[in-house]
């Protein structure tokens, strides 16, 4: 039967993982903060799972590092107050390569780093009627995920645990982790996601991003977002007979 609506091409998730390029250790934190964003989150929580590195461990990283054990990221928790695992977002997880919410840069292949970095995923989630919980591993079936009744809980949400960081990233020689560290980490989200926090703000929509180890917590908000200027021009094709309108932003 040809591919359609209801006959899905079959994906081999572990192949597709593999196929991928290497990414940043950091890259499924950052993709995960995106999709919450996205289904509407105000509140969204990153609490990092440290493991200490002995100095001993440290020979050929940087000089600061080399005197004293220092912590790693083991794994991470992102729990959300968004929409949470709707039917139209299952079905995007679900999908290799999903055109859902393309419109705002969605590529349909984020939750690929999750197991290119990480073993382990496991997702609980709340939608406005049930919960949905599951683990995503690299041969997960949709039909994994459990459903129930939300037994009277009127929140909506997301929390996701990610932990057993794979052999690319971690192994008895090979260290390729980031540091638990939540000013750093709070930094690189900030860079990566910049432009997606400027349109948040210039639309009026509030959000709180906090990152924390242990006693050490920062966090992301509207007034961490730069005002930056507005430019607005024209680039005209006479090959092509149209004109292009594009507004810059920049500091």
């Amino acid at each position: 039967l040809p591919f359609g609506k209801d006959n899905p091409m079959q994906v081999n998730l572990s192949a597709a993982v593999k196929s991928l390029k290497p990414v940043k250790f950091l890259q499924p934190l950052i993709e995960t903060v995106c999709n919450s964003l996205e289904a509407n989150a105000t509140e969204i929580t990153v609490t990092l799972i440290p493991s200490i590195v002995p100095a001993l461990q440290l020979k050929g990283e940087k000089e600061t590092a080399e005197k004293e054990a220092v912590k790693k990221i083991d794994g991470f928790v992102i729990e959300d107050n968004g929409d949470g695992f709707t039917s139209d977002n299952i079905k995007s997880f679900d999908t290799y390569l999903s055109s859902y919410k393309k419109n705002i840069g969605c590529k349909g292949i984020g939750r690929l780093t999750w197991l290119k970095v990480f073993q382990n995923i496991s997702i609980e989630s709340f939608t406005k009627d049930e919960k949905l919980s599951f683990i995503f591993k690299s041969d997960f079936k949709v039909e994994d995920i459990k459903k129930d009744e939300k037994n009277g809980v009127s929140k909506t949400g997301t929390k996701i645990t990610f932990s057993s960081v794979t052999d690319d990233y971690y192994t008895k020689t090979i260290d390729k982790r980031s540091y638990a560290d939540a000013a750093n980490v709070s930094d690189v989200l900030r860079a990566e996601i910049l432009s997606k926090l400027f349109f948040m703000k210039k639309e009026g929509r509030n959000f709180q991003i906090k990152v924390q180890e242990g006693d050490n917590v920062c966090i992301l908000s509207p007034s961490s977002v730069p005002d930056f200027k507005e430019k607005k021009f024209k680039i005209s094709s006479k090959t092509q007979k149209f004109d292009a309108d594009f507004d810059l932003y920049y500091s």
